[in-house]
């Protein structure tokens, strides 16, 4: 019995694993296919963005204060305006697989994410880069994972940025940043990542 249960185990573990490869695959093939800036290009830049936001819950723990390691209902939130369109809605119908049993996502909108805030993950737009000094500190006290495609955004203390590198969708950490907000993050996130530090110097490179 306790031999099948480890097969089990390890069976999801590696359905987790090829699920996070597509992911990022996706985002990989779609972007450099399409090198030109236009607005449907963003458009699919943003989908593929929505879609790292949304499996990125799959990948990190949070304190029992604010639902556990694993809580029934991610809330994700948007700060400030919304790039994604439609597409955080449509995913956040879906049950997230990895966390508790019928666990969804839930989309917000919040103008801050001062405590006691109801956000797991936040997405800060570039319309608050004037406030963001401001914003990071709340989530910090809120066990909040920040999360943003501004310039500089895990330099200054985000914990993940979004970048684009040669046409394709990518991710910095600030792995001091998470431990700042009392949140663990999968080792297998962090393989798929650059880590970078609050002095803008890299700690390490994804694997590819």
């Amino acid at each position: 019995m306790e031999d099948g249960t480890v097969k089990h185990g390890n069976w999801m573990r590696a359905l987790l694993r090829w699920q996070w490869m597509l992911v990022l695959m996706a985002g990989t093939l779609v972007l450099a296919a399409s090198p030109a800036r236009s607005q449907g290009v963003v458009a699919t830049e943003y989908a593929v963005k929505a879609a790292f936001l949304y499996h990125f819950a799959k990948f990190i723990e949070w304190p029992e204060s604010v639902g556990g390691p694993s809580p029934s209902e991610v809330h994700l939130c948007v700060v400030g305006a919304d790039p994604f369109g439609d597409a955080l809605d449509e995913l956040g119908a879906r049950g997230v697989e990895g966390l508790a049993d019928g666990a969804r996502v839930q989309i917000r909108h919040v103008a801050n994410l001062k405590p006691p805030v109801a956000c797991h993950i936040a997405f800060i737009s570039n319309s608050e880069r004037s406030r963001l000094a401001a914003h990071l500190a709340d989530a910090t006290a809120a066990h909040v994972v920040t999360v943003s495609d501004l310039s500089g955004f895990a330099e200054s203390g985000g914990v993940i940025q979004f970048v684009l590198e040669d046409g394709k969708v990518r991710f910095w950490i600030n792995r001091g940043a998470a431990e700042r907000a009392d949140v663990r993050l999968s080792s297998r996130l962090l393989a798929l990542a650059r880590i970078v530090d609050d002095s803008g110097g890299h700690a390490g490179t994804p694997r590819r």
